[in-house]
This record gives structure tokens, C-alpha cells and sequence, in this order.
């Protein structure tokens, strides 16, 4: 289905905000300007599965782990994030962005921990440019594993009836500020999520929250029920949120899971850039 201009430009917009984690002042300021923000949501320690992909203090996504060393979520968390000359091949495993962490542990607050963090060291990603319609997913494997009693797993289909899902993420608050925390908001797959009018990812299902649920920060984050995961977080703006519908590359993830957990990077883990505020 081809996009209205001035929707492409919105979601393409969105997009290029859906990792980011500026200042408190950059915050506020997009906040002033409408930005999206995590609405209804509550701070949570829950979801061990889910931890904050780092890059930088300006680039965060969040991701949630589906092996004890492969973690899901959003491919532009990889191409966008500002490390000069890097750039994505699609479904083929390559070196991660330079320095990019996985930060699973929280305080009791909620907020990300960096002990315990893991160096990502090789990302798989089906999408490479914001403006390719390529679904927004990609696997990244952890350089060492962190082992859980459980894992999440990509659902085989979405639901067929209207069950509690949560969207979970690392992204601000209605302030613009709050980045770093662990959020939820459980939402009515029936009730609270419709499919999108419109469909700009060739094909793959988008849902969309009924008001603005995803804030920077958030981008990679699960929509799921505790154990299926059924969407990855994309993009989002004031008045509508999108989610990859991951049920369609289902046996794909788990081919390409499978086979990350036998890849090493040659040169060995990159030192990172720095920690997250």
C-alpha cells in the first residue's frame, strides 16, 4: 500500500526519534513540541528479559532477550545509531555499532543498573534504512550469555481474542524526562490496539495504541503477554505508536536465533563508548 507523503515524513520523523535519550532540557523541549509520550504507564521491576540497549547517552532502544545470548528488537537500533561509517547488510550477521551494551538489571526504582551489563557484538537485521519498507526487527547477539530461568518467545500467530498484553520499555515520560527507567502499559489487544490504516512495512502488520504510548527510548521494546512476544516497537508520534507484528518472520527469528548462538566476533569484544548517565 503506498504511504501519503506527509505520512511517510510523519513516520519516517518518528522514527529517527524512537532510539534517541537526550537531556533533561532536549526532553522538555520535544515535549513542548508534542512529542510522543509513555501514557497510562507505570514504573516496573518486572520483565528480566527486558534490558536497555546502549549505544551512547543520546542513543538508547530497548530489548528483550529470547536465548541467553540473542536479544530482540528494533534493526534501527543498529543503522542509526551514530557511529560514523557504520552501516547495515541486510539478513547477514555483522559486527555490532562500536560499543554498544545490553543492560538488563534494575534498581529497585527501576532504573537500568550497569552492573551486570553485557557488550552486544554482532547484530542480524532485516531492515537497513528508515526508508527501505523492510520490517523494523533484528536480532543482536550478546558477547557473553546471561542465563534466565525462562525466555520469552516470538508468538507463532497473534492472539485471537482480546488478552492483556504489555508494552514495556526504557523510553520518557509525558515530561520528557524519565529515560533509563523500566515502564509497562497494559493494553486490550482488541480493545486498546487496531491494525494501521495504513501499512508501510511491506506487508507486515502494524498495531497502533489508541493515543501516544512510545516515547524515545522505547524503540525494540516487546509487545507481549508475559511470554509470546507478538510486536516490536517501531516508531511513534503525539497521537499513534506502531509495532512490527514480529508472528509473521516467527520461524525466521528462530532460524536466525539458533544460528547466532554459534557466531563469534573475530576480532573479539570492542571497547564501549562510555555509560549511560
Amino acid at each position: 500500500m503506498t504511504l501519503s507523503r506527509g505520512l511517510l515524513t510523519t513516520l519516517l520523523w518518528a522514527m529517527a526519534w524512537g532510539c534517541a535519550a537526550p537531556s533533561e532540557d532536549e526532553g522538555e523541549a520535544r515535549a513542548r513540541t508534542g512529542e510522543s509520550a509513555i501514557r497510562s504507564g507505570s514504573v516496573t521491576t518486572e520483565h528480566p528479559a527486558v534490558g536497555l540497549l546502549f549505544y551512547d547517552a543520546s542513543w538508547t532502544c530497548t530489548g528483550t532477550q529470547i536465548a541467553a545470548d540473542v536479544v530482540l528488537a528494533a534493526a534501527h537500533c543498529a543503522f542509526m545509531a551514530p557511529e560514523s561509517g557504520y552501516g547495515v547488510t541486510t539478513e547477514t550477521a555483522q559486527d555490532a555499532p562500536r560499543g554498544m551494551m545490553f543492560y538488563p538489571n534494575v534498581d529497585a526504582t527501576g532504573r537500568y543498573e550497569t552492573t551486570g551489563g553485557i557488550a552486544v557484538d554482532r547484530v542480524y537485521a532485516w531492515k537497513r534504512s528508515v526508508q527501505s519498507a523492510d520490517p523494523d526487527v533484528a536480532l543482536f547477539h550478546l558477547a557473553a550469555p546471561r542465563k534466565l530461568t525462562r525466555y520469552p518467545a516470538v508468538a507463532a500467530a497473534p492472539p485471537s481474542s482480546d488478552v492483556a498484553v504489555k508494552a514495556v520499555g526504557y523510553g520518557c515520560t509525558s515530561t520528557g524526562t524519565g529515560y533509563y527507567v523500566k515502564r509497562e502499559r497494559a493494553l486490550g489487544w482488541q480493545a486498546d490496539l487496531k491494525e494501521a490504516a495504513i501499512n508501510y512495512q511491506s506487508g507486515y502488520t502494524n498495531r497502533r495504541a489508541g493515543g501516544a504510548t512510545l516515547c524515545p527510548g522505547d524503540s525494540g521494546g516487546p509487545l507481549y503477554d508475559g511470554s509470546s512476544i507478538f510486536g516490536v516497537a517501531s516508531a511513534g508520534h503525539a497521537t499513534i505508536s506502531f509495532w512490527v507484528d514480529v508472528t509473521l518472520l516467527h520461524e525466521d527469528l528462530d532460524r536466525v536465533r539458533r544460528a547466532l548462538t554459534t557466531v563469534r566476533s573475530g576480532s573479539g569484544v570492542r571497547a564501549p563508548l562510555g555509560e549511560p548517565r
